[in-house]
């Protein structure tokens, strides 16, 4: 097996915490992200995007210093309650599987409220039955969260 390393790093809770609900919904954990991060900087031998300041910074700074209380992301509103569903979802994991491994549930309010083998028409009573609510909707397998793998090319050098 290989071995592995920590990084610790500092930053902004608020940052962190909107960027883990983002990658969350990617499936995607912040090891992995990170991973791919660094394989990305080993690949492109650098910042795998460009970093410069624009144009008119320095004009723009003391307006955006002004600003930095403001969220730079738009947060939306039911988030908190999606995100409720999702902990009410991994909570009850393991009595999902025994009972509806294959399926598609539904969760609102942090309780299970509906199950099909079919996702359409799962939406369709959700949508029916909760209109104006917020319900999570996944498919129950035997690992509560999804990995997702990122094969990268290989670059070789042209003789």
């Amino acid at each position: 097996m290989t071995k592995s390393v920590t990084i610790r790093a500092r930053m902004d809770p608020q940052l962190k915490e909107e960027a883990e609900a983002i990658l969350e919904e990617l499936g995607i954990s912040t090891t992995q992200a990170l991973t791919i991060f660094y394989k990305q900087i080993r690949l492109n031998r650098g910042i795998p995007f460009d970093i410069r300041l624009p144009e008119g910074h320095a004009e723009s700074l003391e307006s955006n210093r002004s600003q930095e209380t403001s969220v730079p992301f738009p947060i939306h509103e039911h988030r908190s309650i999606m995100e409720q569903n999702i902990a009410a979802y991994r909570a009850m994991h393991n009595e999902l599987v025994n009972r509806y491994l294959g399926q598609y549930v539904a969760i609102c309010g942090g309780k299970l409220v509906d199950q099909d083998p079919d996702p359409l028409l799962l939406l369709e009573r959700i949508r029916k039955n909760y209109p104006d609510q917020v319900v999570l909707r996944r498919k129950v397998e035997r690992t509560p969260e999804r990995e997702i793998r990122v094969r990268h090319p290989r670059f070789e050098r042209v003789p």
